[in-house]
């Protein structure tokens, strides 16, 4: 327990280092699109569920890593939240899940 505890701080503090906002940058300057709705992302945003954010493909507390690049990419904000710890394959299931569930209740 306590080495779960010392991990997750360690987590945490390099999420707040200045290494993580450079590497963050990095991200965020090299893709234009969101890489889990496709749709671009405007940089110039600084708050809300359009704003850019970066995301772990495998999220930090399942163990992914924090600072390598492929584990990386840009992302709006509002779907960073959306997929959460989900993989991938997860978030995609669950929004098409949504998406049906939405066109079945429209039909009634």
């Amino acid at each position: 327990m306590v080495i779960q505890r010392t991990i997750a701080m360690r987590r945490n503090d390099f999420i707040h280092s200045s290494a993580w906002r450079h590497i963050r940058a990095q991200v965020i300057a090299h893709e234009d699109v969101c890489y889990l709705c496709g749709k671009p992302v405007d940089k110039t945003l600084t708050t809300g569920p359009m704003a850019p954010s970066v995301d772990h493909v495998v999220s930090r507390h399942s163990g992914g890593d924090l600072s390598d690049m492929s584990n990386l990419h840009l992302v709006h904000r509002g779907c960073n939240s959306r997929k959460s710890d989900l993989t991938l394959e997860e978030y995609r299931y669950r929004q098409s899940s949504q998406q049906q569930s939405s066109r079945d209740w429209g039909n009634l």
